[in-house]
C-alpha cells in the first residue's frame, strides 16, 4: 500500500495531491473497520440476550482465551487456524480513479477482512469488538483498528520526500519479522493474564 500511495514529485502540487489521497484513504480506511466493530457489535447484542448468566462473563472469557491461544500461535508453541485472504486489491484502481480508487483501497483493507492478515492479534481484536456487546464500543473499536490499518502510507510517502525510498522500511521490517511476532506474542498473553486473572478473582 505504500507504494501506491506516495507523492509523484517534491512540486506543491504534488505533495498537495499526496495529502488529499492520504487523508482519502485513511478516513475510509477507519470507515472500513468501524463497519466491521458496528456488524460485531450487534452481533455482541444478539448473544446477550439469549445467553444466561451474567453479561459481562462470557465475552471476558472468549477474549481472554483467544488472546492466550493466539499468544501461543504467536510465539510458534502452538499452530491454530489462520484463516486469511491472498487477495490483493488492483493497483489499477487507483491509476484509473485516483480518488475513488483511493477510497475503495482504504475502505477493503480497513476492515482486515478481505486480505492478508500478518499478525493473528486480528481475531482477537474481532472477538473483542463482539463481546463489547454494544454498537458504539464495537464501532469504536473497528475505527481504531482501521485507523492504525491506514497510518502506513503516512510513512511511505514521508520516505519518499525525505529521498528515500521506503522499499528499504519494509524490507527493513521483513527482516524483523520474528521480533513483530514475539511482541505481538507478548502484548496477547499479557491480556490473556489480565482477562483471565481478573475472572479467576471474580469467581
Amino acid at each position: 500500500m505504500i507504494f501506491v500511495i506516495v507523492p509523484l514529485g517534491k512540486a506543491a502540487k504534488d505533495v498537495i495531491d499526496w495529502m488529499i489521497r492520504v487523508v482519502v484513504y485513511v478516513l475510509a480506511s477507519i470507515a472500513g473497520g468501524a463497519l466491521v466493530g458496528l456488524a460485531l457489535g450487534l452481533l455482541g447484542t444478539v448473544v446477550y440476550s439469549v445467553v444466561p448468566g451474567p453479561a459481562a462473563v462470557w465475552p471476558v472469557v472468549l477474549v481472554g482465551l483467544l488472546a492466550l491461544l493466539y499468544g501461543l500461535h504467536e510465539a510458534q508453541l502452538v499452530r491454530l487456524p489462520h484463516p486469511e485472504r491472498g487477495w490483493q486489491v488492483p493497483n489499477a484502481w487507483i491509476r484509473r480513479w485516483p480518488i475513488g480508487g483511493t477510497a475503495l483501497f482504504g475502505l477493503i483493507l480497513g476492515t482486515g477482512l478481505f486480505t492478508f492478515i500478518p499478525f493473528t492479534n486480528y481475531y482477537v481484536v474481532l472477538a473483542w469488538e463482539a463481546g463489547t456487546g454494544s454498537l458504539v464500543l464495537g464501532t469504536l473499536l473497528g475505527a481504531a483498528y482501521g485507523l492504525l490499518r491506514g497510518l502506513p502510507v503516512l510513512v511511505g510517502g514521508t520516505l519518499m520526500l525525505l529521498n528515500k525510498h521506503p522499499l528499504d522500511f519494509n524490507m527493513w521490517l521483513i527482516g524483523h519479522i520474528t521480533a513483530w511476532h514475539r511482541a505481538s506474542a507478548v502484548l496477547l498473553l499479557v491480556v490473556a493474564g489480565f482477562l483471565l486473572g481478573v475472572l479467576l478473582k471474580g469467581m
